[in-house]
């Protein structure tokens, strides 16, 4: 399966990356700065740069991709909390979009298992927003608390997820 991933560059999005790739995926980190590769080229994870909040960036790289897991919402919150609590709302909204569009068979949105102080009506909102994704797009919300458990609980997620047929 084609899976992007967006927040590819954070620890979890990073984690959730190399553990699809070992599954036999081929990966599409987004969101890692352009002509740095964290993933030292390997084989089935491609970079690509971008910033979820911009939107209609991801549409162009979730072509062809059959998942998206949006991970961006675990980046690091940075000093500013208005900017962080608009990239988490905006950054989903943009990737269910992406979803929509593209008409993947899965989108899975990770979130924190407990959001970061003053973060919590942001989560919400992003999270209504997973939850208002059109019915023809299966899709998951996982809190997760560490990287290992998102790699983990996505991984079991797209196992037991069925896509729609065609």
């Amino acid at each position: 399966m084609r899976i992007l991933v967006t927040g590819a560059a954070n620890p979890f999005g990073a984690a959730v990356c190399e553990a699809l790739a070992k599954a036999g995926h081929t990966v599409r980190a987004f969101g890692i700065p352009a002509g740095v590769d964290p993933f030292h080229g390997a084989d089935n994870i491609e970079c690509y740069p971008g910033d979820v909040v911009a939107g209609g960036s991801i549409e162009p790289v979730a072509v062809e991709c059959q998942a998206i897991v949006h991970c961006a919402n675990l980046d690091d919150a940075g000093k500013d909390k208005q900017v962080q609590a608009v990239r988490i709302e905006a950054g989903t909204r943009y990737a269910r979009y992406g979803a929509e569009r593209e008409l993947v068979s899965h989108f899975i949105a990770v979130f924190p298992a407990v959001p970061a102080r003053g973060m919590g009506e942001a989560t919400r909102q992003a999270e209504a927003h997973v939850k208002a994704t059109r019915k023809l797009v299966p899709h998951f919300l996982l809190h997760v608390a560490s990287p290992d458990e998102a790699a983990r609980q996505v991984l079991a997620t797209l196992a037991k997820a069925t896509p729609i047929p065609a």
